[in-house]
């Protein structure tokens, strides 16, 4: 078996990415062969041809990931594709320092680019951090105990003949406490509901459902403008102001032409619109604040990452 000319050919088609030539149908397929092709190299000690079809195949799954989400979120399975936004913005920080220079090449700038901007117009702010007390952490590739005192020659998140180095968590002895955080080191554990209800997903929406395909050019921006009083229309004059400066609404945008709020432009490749004769306010679904929320959350998607 030819291994360059295998690794070329299944390159070709990942390069292909967006482009009138790349087959939606073939994905499947060339990604069975790219894994196959690892195990070869694994079975056979080939350990640098092992390592260029990891990082190969994990390049064929980001893409594949990809789609998958934009097809999720057109179905309304809006929680279902942010399991695969976060999957792939993991995965392109895992892979990137390894094809730095090929970056572009096989257009993980571009979805790198969409799926940091895509993540703005979800509505999640809080997520779940869970802390558990556990006996050990066994490395992936020699399957030595690693702790403080004793650490293998294997780095996690390092290639060693065509594997993943990490570490693995045995014996989970209790879940000792569950924390709902801003800024977590794993974004998968999300809320589904708040205050009973399902998060508002309209602005992903209003990006996602035109688009005939995830490849085509799109781009947003935020800016602030003044929404329209009447958009607030139980708001009294003593309650904060929604444009969350900490005063009250008399004292601030109530004297103004309308509330400031942040506000995205989302351009399909056709240009902002200076003076577009509709506009239309696509503020951030109010998000409200955690204090007296902490019993409304419900619906809980965790997923364990390595």
């Amino acid at each position: 078996m030819h291994l360059k000319n295998e690794f070329e050919r299944i390159v070709n088609y990942a390069t292909s990415f967006g482009t009138k030539s790349y087959s939606y149908k073939k994905q499947n397929k060339y990604l069975k062969q790219c894994t196959s092709l690892k195990e070869f190299a694994i079975k056979r000690g080939l350990a640098d041809a092992a390592n260029s079809f990891l990082l190969l195949e994990s390049i064929l799954i980001v893409h594949k990931k990809y789609l998958k989400y934009y097809k999720l979120i057109k179905k309304n399975k809006h929680e279902d594709a942010w399991q695969l936004i976060i999957d792939v913005e993991y995965l392109l920080n895992r892979i990137k320092p390894y094809i730095y220079d090929d970056f572009a090449k096989f257009k993980l700038d571009i979805i790198e680019d969409k799926n940091t901007k895509i993540q703005t117009l979800y509505p999640y702010k809080y997520f779940m951090s869970t802390g558990f007390t556990f006996k050990n952490y066994r490395c992936s590739i020699c399957g030595e105990i690693v702790s403080i005192h004793n650490r293998c020659k294997h780095k996690k998140g390092h290639i060693y003949n065509g594997r993943w180095c990490y570490w693995i968590c045995e014996d989970i002895i209790d879940f000792n406490h569950v924390a709902v955080v801003e800024n977590p080191k794993d974004k998968h554990c999300i809320f589904t509901k708040c205050g009973g209800h399902r998060f508002d997903f309209s602005l992903v929406d209003e990006l996602v459902v035109p688009l005939k395909k995830p490849y085509l050019k799109w781009d947003l921006r935020w800016t602030k403008i003044r929404h329209p009083h009447e958009h607030y229309e139980n708001l009294k004059e003593t309650d904060s102001c929604p444009c969350e400066s900490g005063l009250l609404y008399k004292d601030c945008c109530m004297k103004e032409a309308g509330i400031l709020r942040p506000h995205v432009e989302i351009d399909f490749g056709q240009g902002y619109q200076s003076e577009p004769s509709i506009t239309k306010y696509f503020s951030p679904p109010k998000r409200q604040p955690l204090q007296g929320q902490e019993n409304t959350m419900e619906g809980i998607i965790m997923k364990a990452s390595s």
